[in-house]
């Protein structure tokens, strides 16, 4: 009877354990205050960017997300799954900065930004349940055209059955990228 009852405490205690790690794995940490986050500088293109210690960056970038990608910032974590450890719609998110060479091309060759022409644009499309949006801004320095996307995959939560999935937070997301946005700077 002592042994069937050291072995449920042992067993409640490794489960507990078990889950706090799968919890710890699972969940997306923090971004970090801004004077933890890491700083990328590429002297080829003369720019530096900060991001967050739970994005690593990838070169070279994603030409899917933005033509002359240099460099992808994606998360380590699986986006997916919340803070709280539940399942998510959102499917991929990444940073992504561009760089095209201007000298000898007339600025107005580059597409012009849309929506307000303030320098930033956003698109957004859709696909059997999926939502690919992209949100970015493009400024020009010494004759090169720096552009910083975000772009984000997800699908429709009405696509799951119910209950199985939460909404992600986009705004968290957002808020991110402008941060990311705030510390570019050319070299």
């Amino acid at each position: 009877m002592k042994h069937a009852r050291m072995t449920a405490v042992l067993g409640s205690i490794f489960a507990a354990i078990v889950m706090f790690a799968a919890a710890a794995l699972w969940a997306p940490p923090t971004m970090g205050a801004q004077a933890c986050w890491n700083l990328y500088e590429n002297a080829d293109y003369r720019f530096a960017i900060s991001y967050p210690p739970v994005f690593v960056p990838v070169e070279p970038g994603d030409a899917l997300v933005a033509p002359g990608a240099v460099v992808t910032f994606t998360p380590i974590f699986d986006p997916a799954i919340d803070a709280t450890g539940a399942k998510t719609n959102l499917h991929e998110i990444s940073v992504t900065v561009a760089v095209a060479d201007l000298s000898g091309e007339e600025t107005s060759a580059r597409p012009a930004p849309a929506d307000d022409h303030s320098g930033w644009f956003h698109y957004c499309e859709g696909a059997a349940g999926n939502r690919y949006e992209t949100l970015g801004c493009r400024t020009v320095s010494s004759g090169m055209c720096y552009e910083i996307v975000l772009f984000i995959h997800s699908a429709n939560p009405g696509c799951y059955p119910a209950g199985t999935v939460v909404p992600f937070d986009r705004a968290k997301y957002l808020e991110l990228f402008a941060r990311m946005v705030s510390t570019f700077s050319t070299l």
